[in-house]
């Protein structure tokens, strides 16, 4: 995790992710090739590095219980958990990009 401040999403990015799966997953649930859904929710994101952290994203919200994804060679179906709430911060994957981040002294941008 050479420069983990990179794929470090920042508050503003998190919310952008969700407000995007919010749209763009029906209740029922989504199934789409995964690399333009992830480019899609990366335009959405802006900043640094914005694929890279819109699957850290994606990561972070299957990791605390707000999505579900099972993945196919080239396909994901996503269904999200609505109205959950959870602490971001709690996220090992989190803590960790934080922790070795904070080994080369840098910060989330």
């Amino acid at each position: 995790l050479r420069d983990a401040r990179r794929a470090l999403p920042t508050r503003q990015q998190f919310a952008a992710a969700w407000r995007f799966l919010e749209r763009a997953v029906p209740e029922e649930g989504l199934t789409a090739d995964t690399l333009p859904l992830l480019r899609h929710m990366a335009s959405e994101l802006g900043g640094v590095e914005p694929f890279l952290r819109a699957a850290v994203c994606a990561a972070v919200f299957r990791e605390r219980g707000l999505l579900d994804w099972q993945e196919t060679e080239h396909t994901i179906t996503l269904h999200l958990h609505r109205g959950c709430r959870v602490s971001l911060e709690h996220s090992p994957l989190m803590a960790a990009l934080a922790y070795h981040d904070s080994e080369k002294g840098g910060g989330a941008q």
